[in-house]
């Protein structure tokens, strides 16, 4: 699963390289939209976005949203956010997980790490499935949770 997640990644660089030099004349912003073709879904436009403690905090807390943690199973049951689904992104199954959580494609999925770097990676796995919307916690749970934002046990 190694290296299908390595493959995912690599295919998504060369993707987003190719899609920057066609459109090097439109100005690039950080949520650039780029189009992915997969044979599992329609031509869909795909969004990585990276938002502020505080952003996502409003965007999360006491809401009906698709939140996923992709830290270890360890470190989800140290703390988490509240109604946070559990996807490892360490684990040789990540995109099986994934999969089983049934999230919905066209519905925004916000997503977390310890300290951004493996929801980053994810984020771009997730894009290569065909999710259309991923917003990525800047800084990760650590900045959440030493900021003194509302965490859970359960």
């Amino acid at each position: 699963m190694q290296i299908l997640k390595l493959a995912c990644i690599v295919l998504a660089a060369i993707y987003t390289t190719a899609c920057n030099n066609k459109m090097a004349e439109k100005p690039a912003t950080s949520t650039e939209n780029t189009n992915v073709n997969n044979s599992h879904v329609n031509k869909a436009t795909s969004k990585i976005e990276v938002i502020n403690i505080h952003d996502f905090d409003k965007a999360v807390t006491g809401k009906k949203v698709q939140l996923v943690d992709v830290r270890s199973n360890m470190e989800y049951k140290k703390g988490h956010l509240q109604d946070a689904q559990l996807c490892d992104f360490m684990a040789d199954d990540f995109t099986t997980q994934l999969e089983a959580l049934n999230l919905k494609k066209d519905e925004p999925v916000y997503i977390y790490c310890h300290s951004g770097g493996r929801s980053g990676e994810a984020a771009q796995i997730m894009k290569g499935l065909g999710y259309q919307h991923i917003i990525d916690m800047e800084n990760g749970y650590s900045n959440w949770s030493k900021n003194n934002l509302p965490t859970t046990l359960e």
